[in-house]
């Protein structure tokens, strides 16, 4: 037996447990393990086929199995940081109009805003200055 059925197969078992208890669960388990046994003395073309049996199951598994919770977990406490003040913080960014169309802030304001982003994109470093005819 290969390892990567072997592999293939404990992935199987650990999609299984994730199942409801219930007559569906105890099923697969009981499936699963007859396939192995089949499987186990395959060679060759057949090994290949129980190989492909194997994946299909794994993703159809995915899909009717709800997620573990482990992965609820990190789902929920995943957390957002953002930079305030050259500082990591956690926190949410910040939108809001600050655009010189909006007439909050005058075109020299709008220029010194758009040249730090420019400084901020290429990494604290001058831009490259601009040649119109590079287009």
């Amino acid at each position: 037996m290969s390892l990567n059925v072997l592999s293939k197969y404990r992935k199987i078992i650990k999609l299984i447990h994730r199942i409801p208890s219930g007559p569906q669960r105890q099923e697969a388990l009981v499936k699963a393990r007859q396939d192995m046994e089949v499987g186990r003395l395959a060679q060759g073309a057949q090994a290949e086929a129980l190989l492909e049996k194997m994946d299909d199951q794994i993703r159809y598994l995915k899909i009717i199995t709800p997620k573990s919770q482990d992965e609820e977990r990190i789902l929920v406490e995943s957390t957002v940081y953002v930079v305030r003040d050259g500082k990591v913080v956690e926190g949410t960014g910040q939108r809001g109009p600050s655009r010189v169309a909006d007439g909050k802030i005058g075109m020299s304001e709008a220029y010194d805003k758009h040249h730090s982003l420019l400084k901020r994109q290429y990494f604290g470093r001058e831009p490259p200055k601009y040649d119109p005819g590079s287009f």
